[in-house]
């Protein structure tokens, strides 16, 4: 999430999944998406979804098991 900018969703990635058979598991999200596209439901062509960097994100936001229930949010320990 950036500050007066629209939210970039991303997905695990399926296949990068890693079980390690402790109870604990990894999975990996992508920085870059060209699904960034997207801005509040319109599509926007001249964007440059490339560019993105984790480092000017202002926070960093999780959902929970079920996502309409609520959503965790954490200022960018990357920054």
């Amino acid at each position: 999430m950036v500050k007066n900018d629209f939210g970039k969703y991303r997905r695990g990635l399926d296949n990068a999944f890693e079980n390690h058979k402790d109870g604990t598991a990894t999975n990996y999200y992508p920085v870059k998406s060209e699904s960034d596209l997207f801005q509040n439901g319109n599509y926007n062509r001249q964007y440059d979804w490339t560019k993105f960097r984790l480092n000017t994100a202002d926070y960093i936001a999780f959902n929970g098991d079920k996502p309409e229930d609520y959503l965790v949010a954490i200022v960018n320990p990357f920054q």
